[in-house]
C-alpha cells in the first residue's frame, strides 16, 4: 500500500460545474456534527480563512474563464471549453486506498472501529502534502502563471459533477478509496490574488 497517495492523474478540466451554493456544503450534518463543520463556527480555525468556504473568494472571481463558456445556467453554472482553445484549469487527483488503511491500522491497533482506522488525521496530511509537490512540478509544464487552488468546493466547484464529465466518479463518505484534489488555474489579474501564484 502507498502511504503517500498514488498520483492518478493530471486531469485538463473540460468542463466545469461551479456554483456559490456548493460554498454552503461545509453546513451539511454529519456524525458528531449536526450543524457541519465546526470551523465554521469559531475563530481557531485549523485552515486559513481564504480556504474555509464562508471567507473563500468564488472561483468565477479570480480565475480566468476566458477559455470557457456557459452553458446551461438553470440551476448550476456549466462552463465548457470553446473549440480551439486550450484549457487554463486543471485537477491534480491522487488516490489513497482506505480499504489497505483500515486493514494496517486493524493490524496496528485490533481495538480500533473501522471508521477510526480510516480517519483521515491518520493519512490525509501526508497525501496533501505530496499534491502540493505534484503541483509545484505542474507548473513548470505550464507556460503562464497560475494559481494553486488548495480546496476547490471552498470556491465553489461540484467536484462530483465537473470529475463525473471526465471519467471519474468520486463517493461520498467512500470505504475503499478516496481522492484528494487541488486545482490549479490561470488567474484572471496577477494582482491581488487570493492565493500565492505558483
Amino acid at each position: 500500500m502507498n502511504l503517500d497517495g498514488e498520483p492518478l492523474d493530471v486531469i485538463e478540466v473540460r468542463k466545469l460545474v461551479v456554483d456559490a451554493y456548493y460554498q454552503t456544503w461545509c453546513c451539511i450534518p454529519y456524525p458528531g456534527n449536526p450543524d457541519g463543520c465546526p470551523a465554521v463556527y469559531t475563530t481557531k480555525r485549523r485552515i486559513p480563512l481564504e480556504q474555509c468556504p464562508f471567507d473563500a473568494p468564488y472561483l468565477l472571481d479570480f480565475v480566468d474563464l476566458s477559455a470557457y463558456e456557459r452553458k446551461d445556467p438553470r440551476c448550476s453554472e456549466v462552463l465548457v471549453l470553446k473549440d480551439g482553445f486550450e484549457p487554463s484549469i486543471w485537477l491534480l487527483v491522487r488516490r489513497f486506498d482506505l480499504e489497505g488503511q483500515r486493514l494496517r491500522m486493524k493490524k496496528k491497533h485490533g481495538d480500533w472501529s473501522d471508521k477510526m482506522c480510516r480517519n483521515s488525521r491518520y493519512w490525509q496530511k501526508r497525501v496533501r502534502r505530496n499534491l502540493k509537490a505534484d503541483s509545484n512540478s505542474l507548473k513548470w509544464r505550464i507556460p503562464f502563471p497560475t494559481v494553486m487552488i488548495i480546496r476547490p468546493e471552498a470556491h465553489g466547484v461540484n467536484l462530483f459533477a465537473t470529475c463525473r464529465h471526465h471519467g471519474l466518479t468520486l463517493k461520498p463518505n467512500p470505504l475503499e478509496e478516496a481522492y484528494l484534489m487541488y486545482m490549479v488555474a490561470r488567474p484572471s489579474k496577477m494582482d491581488n490574488q487570493p492565493f500565492n501564484v505558483v
